[in-house]
């Protein structure tokens, strides 16, 4: 593919959508031993889902298309209408192979996007009971809305964009032992100006909020269960560990789709919280009170940005990330150390109190 502005966003997503296929080969791997992990084809079905509404905000509906077979059919399993068996792990394997073939094919030249489809849309019809006698004019009604090839310089809707600035690492895990926090106020990255939203294609745009409103509530309810549940500061469970993966995940998406059209404060804090989640899923194994009351307000201003992404919002974001920066720069044995330490301190209190 050319070094053009519209095949750097394809090329990039593609090396995105490659991230997701190990854990789709796991998942389908393990429900294949034991087909009664719910958890396990949640997971699925939502990366397949996010695959397939990024596949269609970025101009490659084949892969949409793709994407939405295996998601149906995990759809009607979630519904117990169908149980995940000795077909389904085929079928779905079989899937995802096509899908890291594309990646492969699209990133070389053209995809044949067609004969991907009409290989998967039968198989998936008699997986679901659908009549044989239909497939024909099904198969025909998807591939009316797909390009027969797909990649190349001629494939992409968008044509009018324009280059997407790269987005700046923040080196926050090599500052100093030492640093004096008292004077750092932001990230080394600096907040925005107000800036006025690129001309955005209104498809796009559409496609984009409507994405980002179903991860925003999955966002919030998941903040929700972990105030419910955090009253002083603990050792994560297992559990919570898996809802810090899944607000991680849901802003990692929000972050990459705001990127690619254009809405560069979206994505900026989108960063930002995103960089205080690895830390909080990777480096630490407390969480208090005081971690989920941050990171309900930086899903707040997320959500606020998303509803006004020509406003920065930089008071918010420069105190917000401050209090981050606190964290992210304490080494975590000794942040654990403390909390630890905090947590003893209350148990202490509770026991005179008695």
């Amino acid at each position: 593919m050319s070094g053009s502005p519209v095949n750097e966003i394809i090329s990039g997503y593609i090396e995105e959508v490659r991230t997701y296929i190990p854990s789709l080969k796991q998942g389908v791997e393990s429900l294949k031993e034991n087909p009664e992990q719910k958890e396990v084809i949640n997971e699925l079905h939502r990366l397949v889902h996010t695959i397939k509404g990024a596949s269609l905000m970025v101009g490659i509906p084949g892969l949409s298309n793709i994407a939405l077979q295996m998601e149906n059919a995990l759809s009607e399993i979630i519904d117990k209408k169908f149980e995940f068996n000795n077909e389904a792990g085929k079928l779905m394997a079989f899937t995802i192979s096509r899908i890291e073939k594309y990646c492969d094919d699209i990133l070389e030249g053209q995809v044949d996007s067609h004969a991907i489809l009409k290989e998967l849309i039968p198989a998936y019809r008699r997986f679901l009971g659908r009549p044989e006698s239909e497939d024909e004019k099904a198969v025909k009604a998807v591939l009316e809305q797909v390009p027969e090839f797909e990649g190349g310089a001629e494939s992409s809707q968008f044509e009018d964009l324009t280059d997407l600035s790269q987005e700046s690492e923040d080196e926050i895990y090599d500052l100093p032992d030492d640093i004096d926090l008292q004077d750092m106020d932001t990230f080394s990255e600096p907040v925005k100006e107000p800036e006025q939203p690129p001309d955005i294609i209104p498809e796009l745009l559409d496609s984009f909020y409507e994405e980002a409103k179903e991860h925003m509530e999955d966002l919030d309810s998941s903040l929700n269960i972990l105030e419910s549940q955090v009253k002083t500061p603990v050792d994560m469970s297992q559990a919570q560990k898996e809802i810090i993966r899944k607000i991680r995940r849901s802003v990692h998406t929000v972050k990459g789709a705001a990127a690619v059209i254009g809405l560069s404060n979206i994505s900026s804090w989108g960063h930002a919280m995103e960089d205080f989640l690895d830390w909080l899923y990777e480096d630490t194994q407390t969480i208090s009170p005081e971690i989920i009351e941050l990171l309900m307000e930086s899903g707040d201003l997320l959500a606020a940005i998303i509803a006004s992404p020509s406003d920065p919002h930089a008071s918010k974001c420069e105190h917000l990330k401050k209090n981050i920066l606190k964290y992210l720069v304490i080494k975590p044995v000794l942040l654990n150390r403390s909390l630890k330490h905090l947590k003893l301190m209350s148990i202490q209190m509770s026991i005179q109190m008695i």
